[in-house]
């Protein structure tokens, strides 16, 4: 009963109607109004607060000010006796403003990500959402940090920019970031994306040699009397989803080979520029649950003059034990268009000196592991001027135009 009164008083501020039922079903709280209204619900972990969701409407229709905003967000921390957290960011939002508040570190003063709470307050002043983040976390302080001058001066050495085709540039050469930089340690050692340890054996491997299926709607059911939905998105990509969910039926063949058959029946003679990625050590470095036990997924990667197409991947899901396909995804590619495609006007080097020019470093905060409550420092990547507040997205390859990628905020 006293967890409930809690509750009640940590609800009512910010709620309009009374509060006239209460209900906890398992880790749920919900509060009604008169009419069986639903008012408010908790979700509890560990018998802590997780979340709150607001679900009255708020009576007001003008749009609130700054210091109006600011008011709401200190009622929160008064209420929750969070006055110590930080207010790190409010987005605004096309209907309502995202509120970051963190916990502070106390020798820099910097804020620790993923720590706090996050609020979401509409535009006319109703508080909808808050969520609680982690609050107990241990910081590891370095012998020696370097200076920020001396970490830039690092982190321009480092190629900044690579040469690819660009999805978003009408399929035309350009200059993306390159993502295997990705910040200066505080000692002074430069960071990659190859040494972290859910990187480690990462790699793209050739596919085996197969011929493609006769028929790919037969060799997708494999002998089930089942049926396929097949559907394509906005964006070009094609799906097909088999209505089976036990698979009993096995085929003959391998999980893989299968995948590899499914594939090149899909993409012809294109199946030689695609490769497997591989990436061993993730789920287990990331203490993430394998998700390989009964269903295998595999990403296939386009690749053409050194551009690799990873956020575009072929996706083949197959049942291990059976090898029968569960789905097939296959985002939009114009391989035809590709072969077509000019050699930028600016240089490699013009476009790194661009970047360069941009960038700079800034001490941040960072997880030792994932899920771990212990941060230790690092100079992260940024770029002040960017008026997206994001990073570079990619450099025109004719004009040598900086696009930023577009946050939402």
């Amino acid at each position: 009963m006293a967890a409930k009164s809690y509750m009640r008083k940590v609800i009512e501020p910010f709620i309009k109607n009374e509060i006239v039922k209460e209900v906890q079903d398992g880790d749920m709280i919900y509060f009604y109004g008169t009419a069986e209204e639903l008012l408010a619900e908790v979700y509890l972990e560990e018998h802590k607060i997780s979340e709150i969701t607001f679900y009255h409407k708020e009576l007001n229709t003008k749009v609130v000010s700054r210091e109006q905003l600011q008011a709401i967000i200190n009622q929160v921390q008064q209420v929750f006796q969070k006055e110590d957290y930080f207010l790190y960011h409010i987005w605004d939002l096309d209907d309502s403003y995202n509120i970051e508040l963190t916990l502070q570190e106390p020798r820099f003063q910097l804020p620790i990500h993923s720590t706090g709470m996050r609020l979401d307050i509409t535009k006319v002043g109703q508080l909808e959402e808050i969520l609680f983040l982690q609050d107990e976390v241990e910081i590891t302080y370095p012998d020696k940090i370097i200076s920020k001058e001396q970490a830039r001066q690092l982190l321009i050495e480092q190629p900044l920019m690579k040469k690819c085709i660009l999805p978003a540039n009408d399929w035309q050469y350009g200059y993306a970031p390159n993502h295997e930089v990705m910040g200066v340690e505080v000692d002074g050692k430069m960071r990659f994306t190859r040494d972290l340890p859910e990187m480690k054996g990462a790699a793209f491997k050739e596919l085996p040699t197969v011929e493609r299926a006769t028929y790919l709607q037969a060799f997708l059911l494999g002998g089930r009397a089942c049926s396929i939905e097949q559907y394509e998105r906005g964006d070009g990509e094609r799906i097909w989803e088999v209505d089976d969910e036990l698979f009993e039926q096995k085929i003959e063949g391998n999980p893989f080979d299968r995948a590899c058959i499914v594939l090149k029946t899909i993409v012809g003679d294109e199946y030689a520029n695609y490769f497997l990625e591989s990436v061993p050590n993730l789920y287990a470095t990331l203490g993430m649950k394998d998700l390989e036990e009964d269903i295998i997924t595999y990403r296939f990667v386009y690749v053409i003059d050194d551009s690799s197409f990873d956020f575009l991947a072929v996706s083949i899901s197959v049942h291990q034990a059976t090898n029968q396909i569960c789905s097939v995804m296959v985002p939009y590619i114009p391989y035809e268009k590709l072969k077509r495609a000019t050699q930028p006007k600016i240089s490699l080097e013009e476009a790194n000196v661009i970047a360069k020019g941009l960038v700079d470093v800034e001490l941040t905060l960072e997880r030792e592991g994932y899920g771990s409550n212990r941060y230790q420092f690092i100079y992260s990547i940024d770029y002040p001027t960017s008026p997206t507040q994001g990073h570079i997205h990619n450099i025109d390859g004719e004009t040598g135009k900086v696009h930023f990628v577009e946050t939402g905020f």
